[in-house]
């Protein structure tokens, strides 16, 4: 027989529920951050590399890694090298 997992949503004390919360919370980031399912490709704006191709494809990485904007705000400058960057 499985037991129910325990939610902080079913939990009524404030303290309690805000614990666990914080501990859901931190699990999450740790799972999102601990190893992408796929490697973003770099993008130098050279002749030749399409912007338009490395965003479509970027948008697809993203959301298969699990992220949201603020997380590719926080990675998006380590995939940009050369001109691209400035």
């Amino acid at each position: 027989m499985r037991k129910k997992i325990i939610v902080s949503e079913d939990i009524k004390d404030p303290t309690i529920k805000r614990e666990r919360q914080v501990a859901e919370w931190m699990i999450k980031e740790q799972f999102k951050w601990s190893k992408p399912i796929i490697i973003l490709k770099f993008f130098t704006g050279k002749v030749g590399e399409d912007p338009i191709s490395f965003l479509e494809n970027l948008v697809v990485d993203v959301e298969a890694n699990r992220w949201d904007e603020t997380d590719l705000l926080k990675v998006i400058g380590g995939f940009l090298k050369d001109n691209a960057r400035e």
